[in-house]
């Protein structure tokens, strides 16, 4: 007679095919369905065999809606940054998506901004470095998928403000332009003034 010990073997050899991960449900149900019935069909070898295949069916369907159970990822793309020139390098971390089982797969993508002179250092990994960055607003995907193919994405943004000095610049042409408006609408009213005198 084949003993409990061989079949349980047989069991789990056959939930690792299946691909079945809830061991701890599927010992229970078997130990339940075992002990509960053994005393009844082992009068012969037939019923047994018989018992032990509607045993091993029985919980192997039992397991296989909790094993199914399979949840999609969750990317998180670490959020938007914010740098200022000259800075023009950031990181990007996608470490915090998350999956039921496991994220096997990490993909970068740049879905806005100027791309020319970007360089991407582990786009195919769960963080991406960044450089090469511009003044301007850029827009990063990440997308992550798990050992069944099951994917989702998350975007996060890198806002680059300008060099510093080149603001202040900015302003101080900004400045003397204006001075140099008011300058010659006033030497232009005092000409008028002086011909209409």
């Amino acid at each position: 007679m084949i003993s409990h010990v061989i079949v349980e073997r047989l069991l789990i050899k056959k939930m690792t095919e299946l691909g079945i991960r809830n061991y701890i449900h599927l010992y229970y149900y078997w130990r339940v369905l075992y002990w509960s019935v053994k005393p009844i069909v082992c009068v012969s070898s037939s019923l047994y065999l018989a018992y032990v295949r509607t045993v091993c069916t029985l919980c192997v369907f039992a397991c296989l809606p909790l094993s199914a159970r399979d949840a999609p990822p969750v990317a998180n793309a670490g959020g938007d940054h914010e740098i200022q020139l000259p800075v023009d390098n950031v990181q990007l971390d996608g470490r915090r998506s998350t999956d039921d089982v496991a994220v096997v797969s990490y993909t970068w993508k740049v879905v806005e901004g100027d791309q020319d002179s970007l360089y991407l250092t582990g786009d195919e990994a769960n963080v991406l470095s960044v450089g090469g960055l511009k003044a301007g607003n850029y827009t990063f995907r990440l997308t992550v998928a798990d050992g069944k193919g099951q994917t989702d994405d998350d975007t996060a943004r890198v806002f680059v403000k300008g060099a510093l000095v080149v603001r202040l610049v900015g302003l101080f042409r900004f400045a003397l332009d204006q001075t140099a408006a008011l300058l010659l609408q006033f030497c232009l009213s005092y000409v008028l003034f002086t011909f209409a005198c």
